[in-house]
């Protein structure tokens, strides 16, 4: 009799009960789907706040360009008649990722994110931030660098921009 080369069926089955064992085990210690969506949601912030501070630097501060939060996302605007508003959506950043639509978000990933306070950022041309519509953590004349924080559920991160150097970064 020739001996079998592989598992049985009996073999098969344990190792998927072991393995469902575990992963009841693993699950709650990998963190929930909403700390990762809000870490995505705070980084795609922060590239947002760079770009914005990176292109009104590019431009010598004229024409001005702001990221503007709302209760669930972002915009970029560019002002492009010079006016220091921002007339929506004609003034709207195009998307620098995929090049089509305007650069906002609140979709997606940002589906359920909050902001605790809403306003816009703008960058002068060496890349210091000041804020209007009464943004209260930059409001003039403040050294105290800008937090703004993303709330999913129970779950709060907080995106800190340096009042100096415009750096923003994840706490």
């Amino acid at each position: 009799m020739i001996p079998s080369r592989g598992f049985s069926l009996i073999e098969l089955v344990m190792v998927i009960i072991v393995l469902g064992i575990i992963s009841v085990y693993a699950m709650p210690r990998m963190g929930s789907l909403n700390a990762y969506s809000l870490q995505r949601s705070a980084q795609d912030l922060v590239e947002a706040v760079r770009y914005t501070q990176t292109m009104s630097m590019n431009h010598s501060g004229d024409p001005l360009f702001q990221i503007a939060l709302t209760g669930n996302g972002f915009t970029v605007y560019q002002d492009l008649d010079g006016d220091n508003s921002f007339d929506a959506p004609g003034e709207q950043v195009t998307n620098p990722i995929d090049g089509s639509g305007s650069y906002t978000e609140n979709a997606g990933e940002w589906a359920g994110v909050s902001f605790t306070q809403t306003g816009s950022i703008s960058f002068d041309s060496r890349g210091m931030p000041s804020c209007v519509v009464n943004y209260a953590p930059c409001s003039t004349p403040s050294n105290a660098d800008v937090a703004i924080t993303l709330t999913m559920g129970t779950e709060n991160l907080s995106v800190t921009i340096e009042t100096y150097t415009g750096y923003a970064r994840i706490n």
